[in-house]
């Protein structure tokens, strides 16, 4: 009981921020629709934040990069 009485009063000092800020374009949150593959229906919605987005991108690069240095084989007889 006592610890949750100074749990209560640390989180009542801390100070929050205004809600009236607005985010970063890192935070933004930006939603892409996926196809579904073989039908006209449907698809999904995809939503993540422009950081999360770029990280996407910076791993499926990195796959693609691997999966062809992988197919290449050695070179020569």
């Amino acid at each position: 009981m006592m610890v949750t009485m100074l749990l209560l009063l640390a989180l009542a000092g801390q100070e929050t921020a205004p809600a009236s800020v607005p985010p970063s374009k890192k935070d933004k949150v930006i939603c892409k629709k996926e196809e579904a593959t073989g039908s006209r229906l449907g698809g999904r919605r995809i939503c993540h934040t422009r950081l999360e987005w770029d990280e996407i991108a910076l791993i499926a690069r990195r796959d693609v990069q691997e999966a062809a240095t992988r197919t290449r084989g050695p070179v020569g007889n």
